[in-house]
């Protein structure tokens, strides 16, 4: 149970915390979530050229059931999904060790260098994508799942 005192402190708190007052710390907040686009429900033109590719692809021996072109939709987003955040994850990567100067040198440690803030830069950034590349994978073994089911259920009534 949360005593008055607390309570009271909580709620000073809270109204201090109410986010950006001018318009472009709105504008700026705003845009937060957008900085590489994992984030996003759906792709853009650019990328559905390639998703048709793969249900063309995944549907080649099955039938064209409703059913199965919807799932086929989703393993072939949930792949296309799964490929970029590993393209930023290699990208990253490949930061940390431009950062490093090649392969790390164990002896040597990298803070307090030049290269130090830009490793940890990377290193934070790495570490943020680990939450999108498990939800990729999840996603992606859940699509195939549900593929799997309507394929094989296709000729059970």
């Amino acid at each position: 149970m949360t005593s008055d005192r607390a309570r009271q402190a909580n709620q000073r708190n809270a109204r201090a915390s109410t986010g950006p007052k001018s318009v472009s710390g709105k504008a700026r907040s705003s845009q937060n979530a957008r900085k590489h686009g994992l984030s996003a429900a759906s792709f853009g033109l650019e990328v559905q050229g390639e998703v048709k590719r793969l249900v063309a692809v995944l549907l080649e021996f099955t039938a064209g059931t409703p059913d199965a072109i919807t799932a086929a939709h989703e393993v072939a987003e949930a792949q296309i999904h799964l490929q970029r955040v590993l393209a930023l994850k290699s990208q990253i990567t490949g930061e940390i060790q431009e950062a490093l100067g090649g392969l790390p040198e164990p002896a040597q440690p990298a803070s307090g260098s030049r290269r130090g803030a830009p490793l940890a830069a990377a290193l934070e950034a790495l570490s943020r994508l680990e939450r999108y590349e498990r939800r990729a994978y999840s996603r992606q073994k859940s699509a195939f799942r549900r593929f799997d089911d309507v394929i094989g259920h296709h000729g059970e009534t």
